[in-house]
């Protein structure tokens, strides 16, 4: 998948030695990981919401401020 990733959204990814490549997959590598972290709160609001159980709930609103 990362190498998709890269193939996709990086122009000429294997040259890591130039720095607009590396400055290019740090930012995708952060996009990336604000994205998995924004989807795993939306996830864990829901099932929090509909579980009724608060400590899901709260876990949610701590992975939001790790994004």
């Amino acid at each position: 998948m990362t190498h998709f990733l890269l193939r996709l959204f990086v122009k000429n990814a294997d040259q890591t030695g130039d720095p607009k490549v590396r400055a290019a997959v740090g930012t995708l590598s952060g996009i990336v990981g604000i994205l998995c972290n924004f989807f795993l709160f939306l996830g864990k609001v829901i099932i929090g919401t509909l579980s009724g159980s608060v400590s899901i709930t709260a876990d949610a609103m701590n992975n939001l401020s790790d994004a």
